[in-house]
């Protein structure tokens, strides 16, 4: 216990000595309310993709709240109404809707929103092509559970035989109660919401050929670890298929010694038949290689190589014509802010704000670089933690002996 109080000591002064800031400014915004912003490849990579680290900053230094905004790819689905032609509403009879389907979908189902009723309808569907003539396709059928707690209107989905009829009538039985407000007939298709990710700079990569292994080596090196989504080729060769793989060097510790290793994060091919953009998953390196396996054939011809990052974004409510800063400091732990509950993590329509200058702050580490480590604060509090670590050891040693 004595030993380990002295070594934790040492152990905190390093890590603040360690510890790395980063500084941007927001742009001034002409309007008050909430907005998104974009963080750089710059910023993710200084935060080593863990938000926690980030912070924004009004004038007066007091913390902003944000929500980080999901932006991933996502299927979703989007409410399509049909024209209703025609809404006759009989007392004590019934309800018919006519809905076109001039373009002769096939339809199997369609989605009524209904207001909020307690009673139960039984309704017929029936088919037309001149709304003369009208052919059955359910009858007796029933709408119950009229009611949502949630919301002013429910959806009721009703289905029946598949048909390509150029008019659907719906006929709704009033003679048990009265008529029910039908406010809209369509149905839901499912969309998928692709986010479109942006090139990264801070990569370069220089391309080689192995004459006796057949492999052609790409290898990749930036100045910090950046989160790589995807890897585009452009490639000039015709009708290729190549086999290749994604090599990451990684260290392990053997008999007290380390050795470095390659590992391979990833097989895929490059098929001229195919897209030429390999999709990664949480995939972050500064240094990385790629060998394409040639076999008999002369190396492809790649005139370009696109490393890709999905964007992402935070929601902030930020004032018009006031001064913002954001930090990225890796001391922070992750906040935790009211806004999380008012804002879904989904929104994606408002206006966007944007960061610039954003700098590496200097360390504790690099201030002592520029005068005599004695000089230094870090210095000074060093040896008053460490005079204070000694002292409590000895003095546990003392009350020690003193006891015996």
């Amino acid at each position: 216990m004595k030993t380990k109080f002295p070594i934790l000591i040492c152990m905190i002064v390093v890590q603040l000595g360690l510890a790395q800031s980063y500084k941007g400014n927001i742009n001034t915004i002409s309007e008050s309310g909430l907005h998104k912003l974009l963080l750089s490849p710059e910023i993710r990579s200084a935060s080593k993709e863990d938000m926690g680290r980030f912070r924004i900053f009004n004038a007066q230094n007091k913390e902003v709240p944000y929500v980080v905004l999901d932006v991933n790819d996502r299927q979703f689905s989007v409410f399509n109404p049909f024209t209703i032609l025609s809404t006759d509403v009989i007392k004590d009879s019934v309800t018919s809707l006519v809905i076109a389907n001039v373009s002769k979908q096939l339809l199997d189902h369609l989605t009524l929103q209904i207001a909020n009723t307690a009673v139960n309808k039984q309704f017929d569907v029936s088919g037309s092509n001149d709304q003369k003539q009208w052919f059955g396709l359910i009858s007796n059928a029933v709408l119950n559970d009229l009611n949502n707690p949630d919301s002013t209107f429910v959806e009721k989905t009703i289905r029946f035989p598949s048909n390509q009829y150029a008019f659907l009538r719906i006929a709704i039985n009033n003679k048990k109660s009265l008529p029910i407000n039908v406010l809209a007939v369509g149905r839901y298709t499912s969309k998928f919401e692709t986010q479109q990710p942006m090139p990264l700079t801070g990569f370069n990569y220089k391309i080689s050929e192995d004459s006796k292994r057949k492999v052609t080596t790409i290898a990749f090196t930036s100045a910090n670890s950046q989160h790589i989504d995807a890897i585009a080729f452009n490639i000039k060769t015709p009708n290729y298929l190549r086999n290749a793989q994604l090599i990451v060097k990684k260290s392990q510790k053997i008999k007290k010694q380390t050795v470095i290793y390659d590992d391979v994060y990833l097989y895929f091919q490059l098929n001229s038949t195919q897209s030429s953009t390999i999709d990664l998953n949480n995939f972050s390196q500064k240094t990385f290689f790629i060998d394409i396996q040639n076999q008999d054939n002369q190396p492809l011809d790649i005139s370009s190589i696109t490393l890709l990052q999905k964007p992402l974004y935070v929601i902030a409510n930020l004032k018009a014509n006031e001064p913002y800063h954001v930090v990225v400091d890796s001391t922070y732990g992750k906040p935790s802010y009211d806004l999380v509950n008012f804002v879904s993590p989904t929104t994606s329509n408002v206006p966007e704000a944007s960061i610039s200058n954003f700098i590496q702050l200097e360390s504790t580490a690099q201030a002592a670089t520029k005068k005599a480590f004695w000089q230094t604060n870090a210095f000074m509090w060093g040896c008053i933690i460490i005079g204070i670590g000694v002292i409590g050891y000895f003095a546990m040693g003392l009350l020690k002996d003193m006891k015996e």
